[in-house]
Parts: C-alpha cells; sequence; structure tokens
C-alpha cells in the first residue's frame, strides 16, 4: 500500500489571515506616527507665527515714542495672521499689549498671543521694558 503525500505548495487560509493582520496592524501604526509628527508639525508652525506676531507688536511698541506708549498701546488687541482665537474670548483677538507705566521712565510692556490650536489652548507672552532714550 502506498501513501501519497500532498506535495502541494503555497499558503493556507489561516496563514493569509495572519500575515494580512500582522500588516494591518504595523500599517496603522506607520499611519498613527505620520499623524502625531502632522500634528507636531503644526503645532510648531503655530508657535512660529505667534512668536512672529507678538515680536512684531513689539518692534512697533518700541518704535514709538515712550510718551505715547501707555495711551496708544495699553490693552491694545491685535491679530495674529493664521490663528484662531480661543473660545469665549472676550475680544475675538488672539494678541493683547498690556502696558504698566507705574514708573513713567521706565514702562513695562507685556505682549501676550492666546490662540486655539491644533493641540489646544495655546498661549505665549514676552514682557520687556522700555526707558526714556534722552
Amino acid at each position: 500500500m502506498s501513501r501519497k503525500l500532498c506535495t502541494k505548495s503555497g499558503f493556507s487560509m489561516i496563514e493569509l489571515i495572519m500575515a494580512s493582520i500582522v500588516l494591518a496592524i504595523a500599517l496603522m501604526g506607520t499611519l498613527s506616527a505620520i499623524f502625531a509628527i502632522h500634528r507636531m508639525d503644526q503645532a510648531a508652525r503655530e508657535n512660529e507665527l505667534a512668536t512672529q506676531g507678538a515680536t512684531e507688536m513689539m518692534e512697533e511698541v518700541f518704535s514709538s515714542n515712550l510718551s505715547s506708549v501707555f495711551s496708544t498701546y495699553n490693552n491694545y488687541p491685535f491679530d495674529v495672521k493664521g490663528l484662531s482665537e480661543q473660545e469665549a474670548d472676550p475680544d475675538n483677538r488672539v494678541g493683547l499689549v498690556t502696558v504698566d507705566n507705574t514708573n513713567p521712565s521706565l514702562i513695562s510692556v507685556s505682549i501676550e498671543v492666546a490662540w486655539r490650536g491644533v493641540s489646544g489652548n495655546r498661549r505665549i507672552q514676552f514682557d520687556s521694558k522700555m526707558a526714556d532714550r534722552d
């Protein structure tokens, strides 16, 4: 009595299903990493826009005459192109300049940018002093 050996080559259905599952898990991990990198890139871009907007406003304030800084810029709201204001923001602007002139010869200037970004509400603040140039 001769026994016939099965010599079929190829993958069984179980092997194909397992390979598909492993491939799907690897693909999900790769896509998750790509989306996380995209969000981090977007957050960095938003931070750069906020920093640039605050710097430009600080330069504008510092190019002004010291005697008019408080009257012109105290509680002065401003926009930064490309950023969205936070929800329930009373002035619907992302930026705010505040000026403290308690000491008229040394004025404190604060520039704040608060926005709603891809990673939630974000905020940066720059503080500086301005003295009479004379």
